[in-house]
This record gives C-alpha cells, sequence and structure tokens, in this order.
C-alpha cells in the first residue's frame, strides 16, 4: 500500500512539475514578444478626485483634484 502512494504522489509531482514549467515558459515567451514596458507615464502628474475616487489625466480647474508625483 506505500509502494502504491509512493508512486501516486511521484506521478502527481511530475504532472504539477511539468505544468509549473509549461507555465513559467509560456510567461516568458509572452515577455519577450511583448517587449520592454515603458516606465514612465505619458503624464506628468496624475489629477485624483477625492469624491468618487477616480483618475483623471484630464486636469480641471474647479480644484476637484490634487496633483500627485
Amino acid at each position: 500500500m506505500t509502494i502504491l502512494k509512493f508512486i501516486f504522489q511521484s506521478i502527481l509531482w511530475i504532472i504539477t512539475s511539468s505544468f509549473k514549467l509549461c507555465w513559467s515558459l509560456l510567461i516568458l515567451f509572452i515577455d519577450i514578444v511583448e517587449g520592454e514596458d515603458d516606465d514612465w507615464s505619458s503624464t506628468d502628474y496624475v489629477n485624483y478626485d477625492h469624491r468618487t475616487g477616480d483618475l483623471d489625466p484630464v486636469e480641471r480647474s474647479d480644484s476637484l483634484y490634487d496633483n500627485q508625483w
């Protein structure tokens, strides 16, 4: 009985390890194809609306937004 348990655990370990390897390779290939991400934002600041909690790239003049760097 312990031999069957060992065989089952070994097969399960091999299957999960192969899935993990396939997933890692898939992520690697996606990262290679996608290329480098830009680390900078297209805007210099983010306008945050305190009433709704939304971010808006458009600057409003009614003081609803605070400029955050």
